[in-house]
């Protein structure tokens, strides 16, 4: 899908911290990752909020952006803007004169020509943003048909462009005073889209790796993981903490389910605060657990081995007046350990 068939922006800003943290939150997210803002509808564009159900169906391709909430006048308040995601539309729920749009993460977006010009300093970010939000229609609103002219029409998704246009986007945001010197996030997985849980084997091992960037290049910001799962389903090779104290690094965390835990569904949560306490970064990986389909198997073939040993002495019984002690007593044993083994297998299960 081309960025041409994107109907709608979904602005946030920095004006409370949640909303800050919504941008870290949903640049961390994985591929298919579940997110949602929520506006009063105040802020969406009139045009769109009379047909908001019709033009943003689920599967519908959005813009997730950042911008200042310049449409404050007593703070005096320069505009910036910066595009951190596409997603697509879940489902969309209002409630009084509130909406809920629920969205599923996609890939980082690829700036614009312009924009990757304007993205080089704070001022001429602030110069592109002007010209974009001249009209007040488009100051007040945070939700708008009205795509500004920041990302390519194309995107490119192998994991090399992808891995550029998450850095771009870091860069382009530290150019803003409280993104600068911040660490950012990128969780490497993608969720099945139909299922919208990764799958975990009992008793195998499976990594989730989280890659970690400040662009400040002199800092010296560490920041610790909170690392909560049910304990009674996961055995986590990190145990519950972790801690950040580089600007670039790849984190991997592995995870275990326990024995009987198929079927069962869980979640991985990654929580991470900075050492000064004013960035938060949550990273949420929902699971389901599968059989694993070795050990059932393997189960099967020592069952079957043990119970042709055992019976076997009563099968050559019928051709045979006796069995023969050295041929009756070792099949007998060997059929029994068999079926002793089949039984541990079974029971490790």
């Amino acid at each position: 899908m081309d960025n041409k068939s994107a109907v709608a922006v979904l602005f946030s800003s920095d004006s409370t911290p949640q909303y800050e943290k919504d941008i870290f939150n949903v640049i961390a997210a994985p591929i298919n990752g579940e997110y949602r803002f929520r506006y009063k509808k105040e802020y969406i564009d009139v045009n769109l909020l009379n047909q908001l159900k019709d033009k943003l169906q689920p599967g519908t391709r959005i813009l997730i952006a950042f911008r200042t909430n310049s449409a404050d006048k007593d703070k005096h308040i320069e505009p910036f803007i910066v595009p951190i995601r596409w997603a697509e539309i879940d489902a969309i729920e209002e409630i009084d004169k509130i909406v809920i749009f629920k969205f599923i993460t996609k890939d980082y977006p690829t700036f614009s020509s312009e924009f990757e010009k304007a993205s080089s300093s704070y001022n001429d970010n602030v110069a592109f943003a002007k010209r974009y939000f001249v009209d007040n229609n488009k100051n007040n609103v945070f939700v708008t048909e009205s795509i500004p002219d920041i990302v390519s029409k194309t995107n490119h998704k192998n994991s090399d462009d992808q891995e550029r246009a998450w850095i771009r986007i870091i860069e382009a945001l530290s150019k803003y005073e409280k993104f600068f010197d911040k660490i950012f996030f990128k969780t490497e997985l993608q969720i099945p889209i139909k299922t919208k849980r990764i799958k975990m084997k009992e008793r195998k091992s499976s990594s989730i790796k989280i890659v970690q960037y400040n662009s400040n290049e002199h800092s010296e910001k560490e920041a610790s993981v909170e690392i909560q799962y049910d304990t009674t389903v996961l055995v986590s090779s990190h145990g519950d903490k972790d801690r950040i104290e580089c600007r670039y690094d790849i984190l991997e965390y592995s995870f275990i389910p326990k024995n009987k835990t198929a079927k069962m569904k869980t979640q991985v949560t990654f929580n991470v605060l900075s050492d000064d306490g004013k960035q938060k970064t949550k990273i949420r990986i929902p699971i389901t657990i599968k059989q694993s389909a070795f050990m059932p198997i393997i189960s099967a073939v020592f069952s079957l081995l043990g119970a042709v040993g055992v019976g076997l002495n009563g099968v050559l019984s019928l051709f045979m007046n006796e069995v023969p002690p050295n041929i009756g007593i070792p099949l007998f044993v060997a059929g029994s350990i068999l079926l002793a083994i089949a039984g541990f297998v079974s029971k490790r299960e």
